[in-house]
Order: structure tokens, then C-alpha cells, then sequence
């Protein structure tokens, strides 16, 4: 049930293209398959789609098990915990050159798209230790929890409701200075989540520089 996913394969056929023994025109292509919406909650729980949006389920999810899919959970085509299929557009050209301007100068540069994978844990935790495979207690202070009950009651196979009120922003008291922490103002949750459309990390890199051979042993260059 754990639908763990990390980006595909990469394929780097390097395809150098010459002319002459001192221009060099080098070529690799990686293309790197993975995955967000920051859903807007509600001021409280009121038991409504809104509370929910932002969980995703995939299709294979068992509603023999846990139940049928509420309204605001997104169910997802295939077998991710995620909204679509990893995007086909991670395209990473990275392309290079080598040219010599005369028998000491030599000019060098490329440039790349470098995309970098997500971190599994991200996902292993979210649907592992998540809602509504599993429940995650970590409250600090501020919560309504007592050595009797130390525990929230969320029955697995419940997802639970996310929920802020920007009105705790202006409501502290000397008496209550951090009212924001409480339920009575938000969801209070300390849970995995994983959002539903993950973005890829890019990074865009260029570079050129110069080479001038001042003498056998010794050269200069610039970037």
C-alpha cells in the first residue's frame, strides 16, 4: 500500500560531433521523471471537502479497508500518492565546447540543466506514518492532551481535518500569549504529509572561460 516512488532512469549518451582535432562540440540529454498545491483551509473543522483538501489517495486504494474516499481527497488515476503522473518535461539538455583560437589561446564553455532527485523520506513517512494508513502524536505545548488521555483519538482510516483561522494572529492576552497554538484557532497537526504535486529541484548552469598558455608550463585562464 506504501506507493514509494523516486525519480526514474537517467540516460546519458554522451554524442561528441567534431570537425577539426582542435574544436570539440560535446552533447549529453538527461531526462528525470518526479514531482504541489497548498491548499486553503478552513477557519475550523467544520467536516467539509475544504478540511480535506490536499490528501491524495491512489487508485488502488482499498475502500474494503479503509472506507470510501471522502469529499476533497483526490484519488489519484494510478498507483501514486500524488496528483499526476511525474512530469514528462524534466528535460535536462547539457551541452559543452572546446575551440582553439590560436596555438595558445584556447576558449572552453557549456551550459546544463541539472535536476535533482526528491528525497524518499519525504514519501516512505508520509504514507507510512501518515493519515489514513497510520496516526503520528507529536504535540508540544499548547495542546489539549493530559497524562490521563495523552493521546489524540483518530481512528485509522480517517484522514484528518486541516484547518487555521488567521484570527488567533490578533487574539493573544497576557493571560494566553500564543493562542494561535491551540485548536480552538488551528488544526494543531504534527503529522507526515506529503503534498499532492511535488516540485523538481533545478538547477541552471552556465560557464566560459579562457585559456592562454604563457608558457609550456605555465598557463593562464579566465572564467
Amino acid at each position: 500500500m506504501a506507493g514509494r516512488y523516486m525519480a526514474g532512469p537517467q540516460h546519458w549518451p554522451p554524442q561528441p560531433l567534431r570537425g577539426r582535432p582542435a574544436k570539440t562540440f560535446r552533447i549529453n540529454y538527461v531526462w528525470l521523471s518526479q514531482l504541489r498545491t497548498v491548499p486553503n483551509p478552513p477557519t475550523s473543522a467544520q467536516g467539509v471537502a475544504g478540511n480535506l483538501v490536499g490528501y491524495v489517495v491512489p487508485s488502488n486504494y482499498s475502500t474494503a479497508t479503509w472506507g470510501a474516499v471522502p469529499a476533497g481527497v483526490l484519488k489519484n488515476n494510478g498507483s501514486l500518492p500524488i496528483s499526476s503522473h511525474p512530469p514528462y518535461s524534466n528535460f535536462a539538455p547539457r551541452a559543452g565546447f572546446a575551440y582553439q583560437i590560436s596555438s595558445r589561446l584556447v576558449a572552453r564553455g557549456g551550459f546544463g540543466l541539472f535536476y535533482d532527485r526528491i528525497g524518499l523520506d519525504a514519501v516512505v513517512h508520509a504514507v507510512e506514518q501518515g493519515y489514513p494508513y497510520s496516526g503520528t502524536g507529536d504535540y508540544g505545548a499548547g495542546n489539549q492532551q493530559t497524562l490521563q488521555n495523552p493521546f489524540p483519538v483518530t481512528p485509522i482510516g480517517t484522514f484528518a481535518q486541516r484547518y487555521f483561522n488567521p484570527a488567533c494572529l490578533n487574539a493573544a492576552t497576557a493571560a494566553n500569549p500564543t493562542p494561535c497554538n491551540s485548536t480552538a484557532y488551528n488544526s494543531y497537526l504534527s503529522a507526515p504529509f506529503l503534498d499532492q504535486n511535488i516540485h523538481t529541484p533545478l538547477v541552471r548552469q552556465y560557464n566560459l572561460n579562457l585559456q592562454y598558455e604563457v608558457t609550456k608550463t605555465f598557463v593562464l585562464e579566465t572564467a
